[in-house]
């Protein structure tokens, strides 16, 4: 808390306001989600991008969004920041974050999020998923993607841990992070050995299940299929699959 507070310091140090987007290279590191939580403090916008992104893209990125700041949380040095809480009164249409799609049919456009649209599916998806203090959420997506952003705000709202793939290379490997809830795609699921244990609760976006998945899976007590584009808040749909691939 006191290290997003000297980086909510430094970006008013940078007179930033209301509504401003700061660009923030992310990776699944506790220093992403410290930047994250400062930008948020002061009001403004976080916009993710993946660092290994080429040059022309994120230029696009920061100039398209008119961002303020470009943070870079691996070399900010925030040594001389205060810790003090900095206030900021935020209205549900303020936007929370940008995310850029992947511009596969023309230039990458960015899709600006408010903080209703994000505390209404935070909201209704932990009542739906019943998450819970004690569970173990996995942070499986890129952190450019949105995914994420419901992955680290859904443990953050209701107190669970948030459980860090180390690197993409251990994308096969999920299970060994001991998680007890998880969104994952059903390429990954296909492609993933399965072993009973730890997880509780599962969710799959982006297509829809096969029966081989629900099949394979049909050990775990909650498994969900859920649907929303970027525009609609990461979860727009969600279908209980928990009775279907049990025999």
């Amino acid at each position: 808390d006191r290290q997003s507070n000297k980086v909510a310091n430094y970006l008013s140090s940078n007179n930033v306001k209301l509504d401003d987007s700061i660009g923030i290279y992310t990776n699944r590191s506790i220093e992403t989600i410290i930047g994250i939580m400062g930008i948020l403090k002061v009001g403004c916008a976080y916009m993710p991008i993946d660092p290994t992104y080429p040059e022309s893209r994120i230029k696009y990125m920061l100039n398209n969004s008119k961002a303020k700041v470009l943070l870079d949380m691996e070399r900010l040095d925030l040594s001389d920041q205060v810790s003090e809480c900095v206030y900021s009164i935020i209205f549900p249409n303020n936007l929370a974050y940008i995310i850029y799609t992947s511009g596969s049919t023309g230039s990458p456009k960015g899709v600006m999020i408010s903080h209703l649209g994000l505390y209404n599916t935070i909201k209704e998806t932990s009542g739906k998923f019943k998450l819970l203090q004690s569970d173990r959420i996995l942070q499986f997506s890129n952190m450019s993607f949105d995914a994420s952003i419901w992955e680290i705000f859904s443990s953050l709202c209701c107190g669970a841990q948030l459980i860090m793939l180390r690197n993409d290379d251990e994308i096969l490997n999920f299970q060994n992070y001991e998680a007890s809830v998880m969104l994952l795609s059903p390429k990954i699921l296909e492609a993933s050995e399965y072993v009973e244990g730890f997880v509780r609760t599962l969710i799959s976006g982006g297509e829809a299940f096969t029966p081989n998945i629900l099949a394979k899976y049909s050990s775990i007590k909650s498994i969900f299929n859920a649907y929303g584009p970027t525009e609609n808040s990461i979860i727009s749909s969600i279908k209980d699959c928990s009775s279907l691939g049990k025999i």
